[in-house]
């Protein structure tokens, strides 16, 4: 569902989310019975994910706190040491399972069924694919590095 930008409504209902957690520090958590309270919308109204999201998106670039679904609970404010190792190594883990499936689809393709400019950007996309996935490896790899100095994993890490 495609909402207009400027819907007054939806203007309305972002800042009671936001009068509601001017409050918030990193590590508290919005549920969703006070979400829906608020809003007057059930949790699985579109509406309501979308304002959920552009509250979000406020607190990221207002308050440059990132936030992250609890499931069943509500919206957690993540902490620092949350936003540094557990979503990168979140999304890193995501982008690898993707970019797996990928090479994976790609490879199986049959070469007699394709021509020549279709081989070379097959062989493109699987270098590319196979790249990012060397990314994301080195990108999980830095996640697990502590606080505490381990200066050699992290470039080790940053290295490979």
């Amino acid at each position: 569902m495609q909402f207009a930008k400027s819907d007054p409504e939806i203007e309305a209902q972002l800042q009671l989310l936001k009068d509601a957690t001017v409050d918030f520090q990193r590590g508290d958590v919005l549920e969703w019975a006070r979400v829906e309270e608020l809003l007057g919308l059930p949790r699985d109204n579109a509406r309501l994910r979308y304002v959920v999201n552009k509250w979000r998106n406020h607190l990221l670039r207002e308050r440059k706190i990132e936030c992250w679904p609890e499931t069943a609970v509500g919206i957690k404010l993540q902490t620092v040491d949350e936003q540094l190792n557990k979503l990168p190594a979140k999304r890193s883990q995501r982008a690898a399972r993707q970019n797996f499936k990928t090479v994976k689809g790609l490879t199986a393709l049959k070469h007699e069924d394709m021509s020549e400019h279709q081989l070379i950007k097959r062989a493109a996309m699987i270098r590319l694919a196979q790249e990012a996935r060397s990314h994301d490896r080195r990108v999980s790899a830095a996640t697990k590095v502590d606080d505490y100095g381990h200066e050699a994993m992290l470039k080790r890490a940053l290295k490979e």
